[in-house]
């Protein structure tokens, strides 16, 4: 069992430093897009990869972030939604309030 929890925690160091290769590569390339496209003697495959790989990471980032689609939430994110919604129409409201008086 030990053995299974230590192999374990060493694959998800390994996603891990993975994932932040699969970022400085990115960056790395982006940067060289960007430098190739200022000299003038732009190489259209520098710029391909580069745009693949922003794309990429902004796929994994979306995928990170909570979604607005209510089905997709869970029960509490929903209660706190709600909650949020009906404190800014009360704040609403009292500043309508004010600014009639």
């Amino acid at each position: 069992m030990d053995n299974r929890a230590t192999c374990s925690l060493r694959i998800f160091k390994m996603k891990k430093t993975v994932k932040y290769i699969y970022v400085v590569i990115a960056v790395v390339f982006m940067i060289w897009a960007l430098s190739q496209q200022a000299n003038g003697n732009a190489q259209i495959w520098v710029q391909v990869v580069a745009v693949a790989l922003f794309f990429g990471l902004m796929a994994t980032l979306m995928s990170k972030t909570t979604s607005n689609n209510p089905s997709l939430q869970n029960p509490g994110e929903r209660e706190f939604d709600k909650a949020i919604k009906e404190d800014l129409l009360e704040q609403e409201e009292q500043s309508n309030k004010q600014s009639k008086e």
